[in-house]
């Protein structure tokens, strides 16, 4: 489906995401929505954080960047979890001239024996310095 909607991406007419990195101070800007349940608990807490409008760092308790590249980055949580993003696309994909950015999140558990791959997610900005926040959920299937 993340195909499909990379398909309908159109020439945005502005960007507040050109400027998009992933680093250090990537879990205060991307949305909760980033995290990965894995539990009907998770679940529930993240639609909590959802609604609050709460960071990704706040989803994650410990949040730690490990190392990234223009496209991946790695970070662990205080559960010692490997947490990866990664950027799939930028294009319009809501149709209001705004670039959007796709990105996928995974989480790694139990010493990498365990592990869970997030639906893609459309984020955006709709000012130069206002928050990311999430347009859509792409389901996987």
């Amino acid at each position: 489906k993340a195909r499909a909607e990379f398909a309908k991406a159109k020439v945005s007419k502005q960007s507040f995401v050109a400027t998009f990195k992933l680093d250090k101070d990537l879990g205060d800007a991307l949305p909760s929505s980033l995290m990965v349940p894995i539990s009907n608990d998770d679940t529930k807490r993240l639609k909590t954080l959802e609604a609050q409008k709460k960071s990704w760092r706040a989803a994650e308790d410990g949040l730690k960047f490990v190392s990234g590249t223009a496209d991946h980055a790695s970070y662990t949580d205080s559960r010692k979890q490997a947490l990866d993003v990664r950027v799939l696309a930028f294009g319009d994909f809501n149709d209001d001239g705004i670039e959007d950015v796709i990105v996928q999140s995974s989480s790694q558990g139990d010493g990498g024996h365990t592990s869970f791959q997030g639906d893609p997610l459309v984020l955006t900005r709709k000012t130069a310095d206002g928050p990311l926040v999430l347009v859509k959920r792409i389901p996987k299937g």
